[in-house]
């Protein structure tokens, strides 16, 4: 099971979420183009219920190319074309995982709108579409009488980013920003979703170079506080031995959330003050330790306790990150 899940509200893609402005309209492109990264990230699943399509098609939100190229003209965005989205709609509405196919029942029991604010506006879109979000809505809160290991994050528009606990009754109004097993977290954008994220947790969950690479593109795009997946992350490479080495040390997941953090500090030169370089001796007077392969200096940079991040800097700061070092006088650094 993947550690982390992404439920789809479809009210996210109808096309009234566009609004009559470029600002909301441009808000409305990006979770398109961010929600179309995460349909395929090998770190988590984004599923939607069965009755999405027929939600949008019923309450006339199905986005419809010539009703697109109207909204966008209208909200005077060229910036991109309905022939560009709408792709992107399309395969989010034919997602092949759903709500219903992990054992768990959409139910029709009742659930007050008021007893889940603010999750629910007096100005929601579409009856369907907000009837379908209610019952998704119970559908977690019952599941979460389980408790599992996998974080879910709800995908809706229409609310601003917080927690709904689920460890209290329905009528609670007392919603905790922590997150636990037994909460569900509501995000609207990209950037909340990140934020939302738990990294350490994804990753120890899978170890792997893809892996790896997807979160500090998280990261990355947290610190920068992209919109959608950013290609500006400054090249690196992993090395030969990094993620064997990362797999014998058995790290928990708050010391491996602080390594990638710190693979980020070293990608963007901050934090200069725990980068230390390699000598070819222990003398400070000693020179600098050099790859006999390209000339590349070899760096370590301070994790957190006894834990240390080694790698080779190059022409341009390219970076090749290459070990984990523990013990504190650990000072392995491959050169492969």
């Amino acid at each position: 099971m993947l550690p982390l899940r992404v439920i789809l509200d479809p009210s996210v893609l109808a096309i009234s979420s566009i609004g009559d402005k470029k600002e909301k309209a441009l808000q409305y492109i990006d979770a398109l183009i961010s929600l179309d990264f995460f349909r395929s990230e090998p770190l988590l699943s984004l599923i939607m219920s069965r009755g999405s399509l027929n939600a949008l098609f019923i309450d006339s939100e199905y986005l419809d190319p010539k009703k697109l190229s109207l909204k966008l003209k209208q909200c005077n965005v060229y910036e991109h074309s309905a022939n560009d989205l709408i792709p992107y709609f399309y395969k989010l509405t034919s997602l092949h995982s759903y709500l219903e196919d992990e054992n768990l029942q959409i139910t029709d029991k009742e659930v007050k709108i008021d007893s889940v604010t603010p999750a629910i506006p007096e100005n929601a879109i579409g009856t369907n579409l907000q009837s379908l979000f209610i019952k998704t809505l119970q559908c977690l809160i019952l599941e979460a009488d389980q408790p599992n290991e996998r974080q879910s994050i709800l995908a809706q528009h229409i609310i601003n980013s917080t927690v709904i606990d689920t460890t209290a009754s329905l009528n609670s109004r007392d919603l905790n920003p922590q997150i636990s097993h037994n909460r569900f977290l509501l995000a609207m954008d990209y950037q909340d979703i990140l934020k939302h994220l738990d990294i350490g947790q994804l990753f120890h969950s899978l170890l792997s170079e893809e892996t790896l690479k997807i979160a500090i593109q998280f990261v990355f795009d947290l610190h920068n506080k992209s919109t959608t997946p950013s290609d500006e992350i400054p090249l690196y490479k992993i090395g030969s031995k990094f993620i064997s080495r990362l797999k014998e040390l058995k790290l928990q997941q708050s010391i491996l959330r602080q390594t990638i953090m710190t693979m980020l500090d070293s990608l963007l030169n901050l934090n200069k003050a725990a980068e230390h370089r390699f000598r070819t001796g222990i003398g400070g007077g000693n020179p600098a330790l050099k790859r006999k392969l390209d000339g590349a200096i070899g760096m370590r940079r301070d994790v957190i306790g006894e834990y240390h991040l080694h790698y080779w800097r190059g022409d341009n700061n390219f970076i090749e990150f290459s070990w984990v070092s523990f013990p504190h006088d650990n000072y392995d650094i491959p050169e492969d």
